[in-house]
């Protein structure tokens, strides 16, 4: 895969991920309890992005020494990764929001997460095959 394809796919999948991390923050509602810090709503927007990016590299960094000697271990190390990511922010964001006076209502946050997940790798496996997968060029 050339680098511009690379470039590409990576741009795409930020895209996909902000989209879906503003979804989350378009989904977060001001509460009626009394709050600790006031925020605005670009305050809760970064608070979401920061945290989401917290709780990746943190996942990252518990997952550093799991060896991946081929695909399969690939695979099962980025199934372990997204499953933790989704279980972790989920679970971290509703008192971080607490704090501000915002909350979420359902399962919002896990389906979005779950969605955005599905489709970036849709998307990643489409146009890698697309545009030559793994030949050096």
């Amino acid at each position: 895969m050339k680098w511009y394809h690379r470039l590409g796919l990576s741009f795409i999948n930020i895209m996909i991920l902000g989209g879906a991390l503003v979804l989350i923050y378009l989904q977060a509602i001001p509460a009626d309890d009394w709050t600790l810090i006031s925020a605005n709503a670009g305050t809760i927007l970064l608070i979401v992005v920061i945290l989401y990016i917290i709780v990746n590299v943190f996942v990252s960094l518990c997952l550093t020494y799991m060896r991946e000697d081929n695909t399969i271990a690939k695979l099962v190390k980025t199934l372990v990764m997204t499953i933790l990511i989704i279980a972790i922010f989920d679970y971290a964001l509703f008192p971080v929001l607490w704090l501000f006076g915002y909350t979420f209502e359902g399962d919002n946050v896990r389906n979005t997460l779950i969605l955005a997940s599905l489709l970036r790798t849709f998307i990643k496996i489409w146009l890698g095959r697309r545009w030559g997968g793994d030949v050096k060029q």
